[in-house]
C-alpha cells in the first residue's frame, strides 16, 4: 500500500502484495531463480551495522504510518463477505489494525521474534517496539556497543534459552511453509484475483498469480505502475494509488448484486469474486 513504508533491498525489504482469493497441497516452497547467498543471520554476523539500520528505518516507518483507505477497504470488504483473504508481502501491522482478520503475511511481522532453535513465536505492543527503536539508535557507535543493542533486542528464548531474531522473511531466508500453503488455497480458490502495488519480481509470491489464473480467477490490477503481469495476463489494469481505486471499486459495486453498477468493468461480478 502506497504508505511511504521502507521498501528497500539491501536486505530483502519487499514490495507490497495484496491478492484475493481462497487449493489442495501445493507441495514444497518454490525457490527464487536468483537467490543471495546470506539470510539475515549471516548479514547480523558479517554487517551488524546495516541490519541495525535496516531495522531502524523499518520500524519507525511502521511506528509512524496508519492504515490508509485501501487498508480499511479491504477490511470492509472481508467483513462483507465478499474478500476471501488478503495475502501480503509486507512486514507492518497496518492490515490487522485496519480490522483485516483472513491475513496471510507470507514475510511474517516486524513486530516479533522467532527463536531458531525451538521455533517459538512472541509478539511485542508498540511500547516495546519503540524501546527497540531507541535501542538501535547507536548505528555510529563502534561495533561492541551495537552488538550491546542487538542483544538487548534479541534476548533468549524464554522456553529453551535459544537464539532469537526477527520473525520477518528476507531474501536469503526460507518462507514459512504454512504461509505458502495457505496462500496457494486462496488463490486457486477465488473468482476475481486482485493485484494491488506489486512489482511481480520477487519469488516465490510472484507464482500466486498465475496459480489463480489457471485456477480460472479473473485478474486485476491497480498500481503506480506496470507489474510484470500486465503485459501477459492481466484482463482489468487501473494506473493509480490503491487508496484512489479500491475506493472506486467500493463505491461502484451495487450491494445487493455485487455487480459493478453502470456497466463499468463489463458488469464483473466483484460479490462473487470476493466471496
Amino acid at each position: 500500500m502506497d504508505r511511504g513504508l521502507y521498501r528497500g533491498r539491501d536486505l530483502g525489504g519487499k514490495r507490497n502484495t495484496h491478492l484475493s482469493g481462497k487449493r489442495r497441497d501445493l507441495g514444497p516452497v518454490p525457490t527464487s531463480p536468483v537467490r543471495p547467498i546470506f539470510g539475515l543471520t549471516a548479514e547480523l554476523l558479517l554487517q551488524p551495522a546495516l541490519v541495525a539500520s535496516f531495522l531502524q528505518e523499518v520500524l519507525r516507518t511502521c511506528l509512524e504510518a496508519r492504515p490508509n483507505p485501501a487498508h480499511l477497504a479491504l477490511a470492509r470488504w472481508e467483513r462483507e463477505g465478499r474478500l476471501g483473504a488478503v495475502i501480503t508481502q509486507n512486514i507492518d501491522t497496518l492490515h490487522e489494525r485496519a480490522g483485516s482478520r483472513e491475513l496471510i503475511k507470507l514475510h511474517a511481522s516486524i513486530d516479533r521474534l522467532r527463536c531458531t532453535d525451538c521455533g517459538f513465536r512472541q509478539g511485542f505492543d508498540e511500547h516495546q517496539l519503540r524501546g527497540w527503536l531507541a535501542a538501535l539508535t547507536v548505528s555510529r557507535q563502534p561495533r561492541r556497543q551495537l552488538w550491546r543493542a542487538l542483544r538487548q533486542i534479541l534476548t533468549p528464548c524464554p522456553y529453551c534459552g535459544g537464539r532469537r531474531r526477527p520473525e520477518v522473511v528476507l531474501f536469503g531466508d526460507t518462507l514459512a511453509a504454512e504461509a505458502w500453503q495457505a496462500a496457494g488455497r486462496s488463490a486457486s480458490r477465488c473468482d476475481l484475483f486482485l493485484i494491488i502495488e506489486t512489482s511481480g519480481l520477487v519469488y516465490p509470491a510472484a507464482h500466486l498469480p498465475d496459480l489463480a489464473r489457471k485456477a480460472g480467477a479473473r485478474l486485476m490490477e491497480i498500481g503506480l505502475h506496470p507489474s510484470s503481469y500486465t503485459p501477459k495476463w492481466i484482463s482489468t489494469s487501473r494506473e493509480g494509488q490503491a487508496r484512489s481505486w479500491t475506493s472506486w471499486i467500493a463505491s461502484s459495486v451495487d450491494p445487493r448484486s455485487g455487480r459493478m453498477e453502470n456497466g463499468a468493468e463489463n458488469g464483473l461480478d466483484i460479490g462473487k469474486a470476493f466471496v
